[in-house]
């Protein structure tokens, strides 16, 4: 509802779905808050997390791709972006989940990833299937 001068009301506010604000009862500081519980369901895979075990299902059948056989303290030659040419460490290896970048998701998708420290360079990287390979 509006007044005279074109204002919203508290009963019309954004996101009130129409209650009166004034309504709202504020818990005092030590009250106890209701929990909630939300199941979600885990790809055992990449660890992604979905509404019902249909998706982690579907994501769980998509197998593992790009495993170049490296380990942890393996050395690793950066072929793309920063450091290309130099040699780095891994240091960790997981697996990329479908929430990798905006637009090649579908690419890295389920495919081996490693963190890595440039030898006699500038710290750390990120490397994926496409930017290493093992020495």
């Amino acid at each position: 509802m509006k007044t005279n001068d074109n204002k919203l009301t508290n009963a019309e506010t954004p996101h009130s779905s129409k209650r009166r604000l004034d309504a709202w009862v504020i818990p005092a500081k030590g009250d106890e808050m209701e929990t909630v519980n939300i199941q979600k369901f885990k790809c055992s895979i990449c660890g992604e997390l979905y509404d019902n075990p249909e998706e982690a299902r579907s994501c769980e059948d998509k197998p593992v791709s790009q495993d170049k056989g490296v380990k942890i303290g393996d050395t690793v030659l950066i072929t793309g972006g920063d450091g290309t040419g130099k040699n780095a460490i891994v240091e960790k290896i997981w697996i990329i989940d479908k929430c990798w970048g905006h637009y090649a998701w579908k690419r890295y998708w389920h495919t081996v990833c490693l963190g890595a420290e440039i030898i006699d360079g500038f710290g750390n990287r990120v490397l994926t299937f496409d930017n290493y390979e093992p020495v």
